[in-house]
């Protein structure tokens, strides 16, 4: 009895799981905010699992640029993990590619604790973005 309840209980976890999860919608991209945060359709986005470089530091700048240049080229579509109010907290994907994975694995953002983490390591063993152990010389 225990089994069929286990198997049962198994089976529909993962149509569980896809219905508690909002449906992906199309948006036009307008602007970066700053290397974290766009607007898309009239929305502030925050991009989910990600954490922008500090606006001190010149990697700033490029990462920026970065998430501009991507969005401007490709389908964007992103779905709510959670959020209220003007400002949303989104996981997008541009032509089917995760941003915040991107920026991550780029250097261009760090990894908001626990997301992201095995693109963060890439991220620094090959001392890309931030990482880079040369920071006063040009990007």
């Amino acid at each position: 009895m225990r089994y069929i309840l286990f198997l049962l209980v198994f089976l529909a976890a993962p149509a569980w799981a896809e219905s508690s999860q909002a449906k992906p919608e199309t948006l036009k991209f307008e602007k970066v905010i700053d290397g974290a945060t766009i607007i898309a359709s009239g929305k502030i986005i925050s991009l989910w699992g990600v954490k922008a470089i500090a606006p001190s530091s010149p990697y700033s700048w490029a990462s920026s640029l970065y998430l501009e240049t991507m969005l401007k080229h490709g389908i964007l579509n992103c779905a709510e993990p959670g959020g209220a109010g003007d400002s949303q907290v989104m996981r997008c994907y541009i032509d089917k590619a995760d941003v915040g994975s991107l920026l991550v694995e780029m250097g261009m953002a760090t990894a908001a604790d626990p997301y992201y983490k095995g693109e963060e390591a890439v991220a620094q063993a090959k001392q890309r973005g931030v990482w880079r152990l040369d920071h006063g010389k040009s990007l």
